[in-house]
């Protein structure tokens, strides 16, 4: 046997072992997404719990996932490695077209066919196996891909944990959380590629799915800017709040919301014998939900639906309200901000004339504020201007006051206020210390 025809052999061996491998190990990655995020726990899932190696890359589906794409990337390199010498043993084996030019034309064909043979059975077939059949496809590959990652994952968290270091030298915070299995993967396997996703649709998609990750204080509306009947206040003022924010379901409390005894939906107020102004509150009320700041979202969401209700208290860990959710706040999370006819356009809440004197509104959120003024604001649990200004002064200043926020280089003077919180602020940037130096 000659040296070249055995150098072909060796290099058609490694490519079908590495091509196999691939095949593995997307099968595997697809097979995750399917069965974590679409199929849901069914008997068959359990069903494959019951073995080893399956169960262990389903307990362990985030640094599987991981583990799974580094090995698809080093076996592409090894696919590149084993390719060329199997070409170019080809090419020489070839006894016509001689000349630079013709063997030029053959090594193209050539890493055409092989690169087509690859993308086939290395990705395609694999990928649209796990797709149709992810239980029988994660079953076949299970021993292979859980033995690998039981092997690599040790040399793959010290492989991270040198990254980290590396990016906390050059003063970079290192992002190593991200699961692959979150975005790009899911809905690469979700989607149909013969009817790919619009915009729109992939949007949505990408924020129902990224809202695994939030708790109900990510999406509070806090209690500095919720509007409630309060029984201490004469049905007139009431009824006029009520008009005024155009909503129809209001908490009813005593004096504030840590005092909350149910909600009023505006509707039952107009059905009252006698008209809204001789309304029992009290027996109009209903049950209102309460959720910890800390509760997912998701499951959130599920108690709002199971419940029929439309909004939710939520509560500190010290049992104060820190504010409201509702299923419209939750809705709009997913597909975007929600409007009807009936909605007035919103103001700017940060306004300038000369880029140095700014209109805050009171209840402008935090990255808000951030990124008109060109600032950072660490350290902070208020999620509006005006809760940081009182946090920062640990009271309700008063209007006329003057308050200096240090961190972010802030001049704040409180231009008005009522008896819950800040409504605006004239607010000025000063240089910091450090921009001196």
């Amino acid at each position: 046997m000659s040296d070249d025809l055995y150098d072909i052999i060796i290099a058609g061996g490694l490519l079908l072992l590495l091509l196999v491998v691939n095949a593995v190990l997307v099968a595997c990655e697809i097979s995750l997404v399917r069965l974590r995020y679409t199929l849901g726990e069914d008997e068959e899932t359990e069903r494959l719990k019951q073995r080893w190696p399956t169960r262990y890359l389903i307990d362990n589906a985030g640094w599987a996932a991981q583990v799974v794409r580094f090995g698809i990337m080093v076996v592409t390199v090894g696919l590149g490695m084993a390719v060329f010498p199997l070409i170019d043993g080809l090419q020489r084996k070839i006894p016509f077209w001689e000349g630079q030019p013709g063997r030029t034309i053959i090594v193209l064909l050539l890493f055409s066919i092989a690169a087509s043979f690859i993308s086939f059975f290395g990705f395609l077939v694999p990928r649209g196996l796990a797709v149709r059949k992810p239980h029988s496809s994660l079953a076949a590959v299970s021993l292979i891909v859980a033995v690998m990652v039981i092997v690599l994952l040790p040399w793959f968290k010290a492989l991270r944990h040198t990254a980290r270091r590396a990016f906390s030298l050059m003063g970079i915070t290192f992002e190593h959380d991200f699961n692959v299995l979150d975005f790009e993967v899911q809905i690469r396997a979700l989607a149909d590629d013969e009817e790919p996703l619009s915009p729109q649709t992939l949007s949505i998609v990408q924020n129902a799915l990224r809202m695994r990750e939030l708790e109900t204080s990510d999406v509070v509306q806090p209690r500095q800017s919720v509007h409630f009947m309060d029984l201490e206040l004469p049905a007139e003022e009431n009824l006029a709040m009520a008009r005024e924010t155009g909503h129809t379901r209001f908490p009813l409390c005593h004096e504030d919301l840590d005092h909350c005894v149910g909600l009023i939906h505006i509707k039952d107020l107009f059905r009252w014998p006698g008209g809204p102004a001789a309304a029992d509150l009290i027996r109009l009320k209903r049950e209102i939900l309460s959720f910890q700041e800390d509760l997912p979202l998701e499951q959130a969401l599920a108690q709002l639906l199971a419940r029929k209700s439309h909004m939710a208290l939520v509560k500190d860990e010290f049992g104060g309200v820190s504010g409201i959710i509702t299923l419209e706040i939750i809705i709009e999370r997913i597909v975007g901000d929600i409007h009807d006819e009936f909605d007035l356009p919103e103001a700017a809440r940060v306004t300038t004339d000369n880029d140095e004197d700014y209109k805050v509104d009171g209840l402008t959120p935090i990255h808000e504020v951030e990124e008109a003024l060109d600032v950072e604001i660490d350290d902070t649990e208020a999620a509006t201007f005006g809760g940081l200004v009182t946090e920062s002064l640990g009271r309700l200043p008063e209007a006329g006051e003057e308050v200096t926020l240090e961190e972010p280089g802030l001049e704040v003077r409180i231009e008005a206020v009522d008896e819950k919180r800040i409504l605006s602020a004239t607010v000025k940037k000063v240089a910091s210390e450090d921009d001196d130096d």
